[in-house]
C-alpha cells in the first residue's frame, strides 16, 4: 500500500460530507433552475435561457446520480433530451402550452429530491481492496469539479494515486514530462465545447502516452463509443458511474500489466506477411514465433507452449482446419 494511500474509513468519511454538501446546494440550484423555465413561459431570451437549462440539466443529470439521487437524475436527463430536441429544430414550431408544462416539471425536481435518501453504496461501493506490487497513478481529466474529487477519493480509497485535471490542455501540458499508467477521461466537457472522444487526436503527447485509457461520460452516443474504439479505449462507462465496475476494469487492467506476455505461434507459408504478422504482435507486447512448415505445427506447439495460433486458411499442402 503506498504511504499517502487514504483508508477506506476516511475517503467514506469525506464523500459522506460531500453527498450532504451536494444536497444543501441542491435547492438553491432547483431554484434557480425553476427561475431559467418560468422565463420559457414569457418568451423573452426563449433560446438563450433553453441553452442555460441544457447545461444545468445536463449536469444535474450526472452528479445527481453520482451522489445517490437516481430518480432525480433520470428525471433531470428526461428533461435535459426534451431540452436538446428543441434546440435542434425552430422554437416557433414549439406550442405555447408546451412551455408551461415544461416549467412545471422543473418545480416538480425539487418536489422529486425531497422524497428521496441517498444510499451508502452510492458514496462508497463495497468491493475487496486491490493491492498492487507497486504504485498506479491514474490520471482523471474532469471538469465537474464534485464528480472529479469524488471519483479521485474513491479510487484513492482503492490504493490508486490519482491526479486530477478539470481542463484537456492542463493535462496535454502535464505529458510533455510526466506519464500516468492509466488516463481516465470524460467526454463532454462543457465549459470548453468539447467531446473528447474528437479532440484528443489534436493533442498529440496525451494521445501517445502509450498507455491504457479509459472514459467516463454522461451521454451514451453511439458515436462517441466508435471514437472511443477507434483510440484504443478499454472501457466506457457511463455516470452515474457504477465505481465497482470501474474499480474491477482498473484491476483487469493493472493484472494485465503484471502478467508475462502472451503466446502466440503464427503458421502461414507466406514469409513476408507472418513476419508481418509477428512484428505487429511483438509490438502489442506479446511474444511470437513464425513457423512454415505446417507438419512441424505439433513438435512446436509441444515447446512453445502457445495461447492462441493463428493459422492460414489456405496453405499448398495443407489446409488450416485440417491443421486445426
Amino acid at each position: 500500500m503506498p504511504n499517502n494511500a487514504v483508508s477506506t474509513a476516511a475517503v467514506a468519511e469525506l464523500l459522506a460530507q460531500q453527498c450532504a454538501d451536494y444536497q444543501s446546494r441542491l435547492p438553491g440550484q432547483l431554484a434557480e433552475l425553476e427561475a431559467l423555465a418560468d422565463d420559457l413561459t414569457t418568451g423573452r431570451n426563449r433560446r438563450a435561457a433553453l441553452e442555460d437549462l441544457h447545461q444545468r440539466l445536463h449536469k444535474l443529470a450526472g452528479a445527481g446520480g453520482t451522489f445517490g439521487l437516481k430518480t432525480l437524475s433520470a428525471q433531470a436527463r428526461s428533461l435535459e433530451q426534451q431540452t436538446r430536441d428543441w434546440l435542434s429544430g425552430s422554437l416557433d414550431d414549439v406550442g405555447a402550452a408546451e412551455w408551461p408544462t415544461f416549467a412545471a416539471d422543473v418545480a416538480r425536481l425539487s418536489e422529486t429530491v425531497a422524497e428521496l435518501e441517498p444510499t451508502s453504496t452510492a458514496i462508497l461501493p463495497a468491493v475487496a481492496e486491490t493491492s498492487h506490487d507497486q504504485s498506479v497513478q491514474i490520471w482523471l481529466v474532469e471538469d465537474d469539479p464534485l464528480i472529479g474529487r469524488q471519483f479521485m477519493h474513491q479510487l484513492e480509497s482503492f490504493n490508486y494515486e490519482v491526479r486530477l485535471f478539470d481542463r484537456i490542455c492542463d493535462a496535454e501540458t502535464a505529458a510533455h514530462t510526466d506519464c500516468p499508467d492509466i488516463l481516465i477521461m470524460d467526454v463532454l466537457f462543457e465549459q470548453e465545447g468539447q467531446n473528447a472522444t474528437r479532440v484528443l487526436p489534436l493533442h498529440p503527447r496525451l494521445k501517445n502516452l502509450g498507455c491504457p485509457l479509459l472514459f467516463i461520460s454522461s451521454s451514451d452516443d453511439f458515436q462517441s463509443r466508435v471514437r472511443a474504439a477507434r483510440l484504443g479505449a478499454e472501457g466506457y462507462f457511463l455516470k452515474p458511474l457504477d465505481v465497482p465496475r470501474v474499480v474491477n476494469r482498473l484491476a483487469q487492467i493493472c493484472e494485465k500489466r503484471k502478467a508475462p506476455p502472451q503466446r502466440v505461434l503464427i503458421v502461414d507459408d507466406d514469409k513476408d506477411l507472418a513476419e508481418h504478422y509477428r512484428l505487429v504482435l511483438l509490438s502489442a507486447g506479446m511474444r511470437a514465433e513464425v513457423l512454415h512448415r505446417p507438419e512441424e505445427t505439433i513438435d512446436r506447439v509441444e515447446a512453445f507452449r502457445p495461447e492462441l495460433i493463428l493459422l492460414d486458411l489456405y496453405m499448398p499442402d495443407y489446409a488450416g482446419p485440417e491443421l486445426a
